[in-house]
């Protein structure tokens, strides 16, 4: 299975986006989708947030929660972010491979640096 990616929604004036578990999740979505199923977002997502740069446009940078006002104003009042928003952003937003999306909060880049000896 892949690692986690970026789903990139491109709106009106805030872009978007929304983390997958896999892309082999997001298409295994899409497909069910397609045949008339309703999947379980559990499946393909681990967290029902929606992102936006903290820009407001673009793919890439520091990544803040989306307020609801934003969601409001680019989805529409009275849309459910997990009925409605996310699903959207899934089929409708481009897929952007993320590579090692937590690498560098998990990972040791110096062992050494900070340490202290007397």
């Amino acid at each position: 299975m892949s690692e986690p990616s970026r789903v990139f929604y491109k709106g009106k004036e805030i872009d978007f986006i929304v983390f997958v578990d896999s892309i082999e999740a997001l298409d295994e979505y899409k497909k069910e989708i397609k045949s008339g199923n309703k999947p379980a977002l559990v499946d393909t997502i681990s967290q029902f947030k929606i992102y936006k740069n903290s820009q407001g446009t673009g793919s890439t940078g520091e990544f803040e929660t989306a307020s609801k006002l934003e969601l409001s104003v680019e989805f529409g009042d009275n849309k459910s972010i997990e009925d409605d928003i996310i699903p959207f952003i899934l089929q409708n937003g481009e897929i952007l491979a993320s590579g090692n999306i937590n690498k560098g909060r998990f990972q040791s880049t110096n062992d050494t640096k900070g340490t202290f000896s007397h």
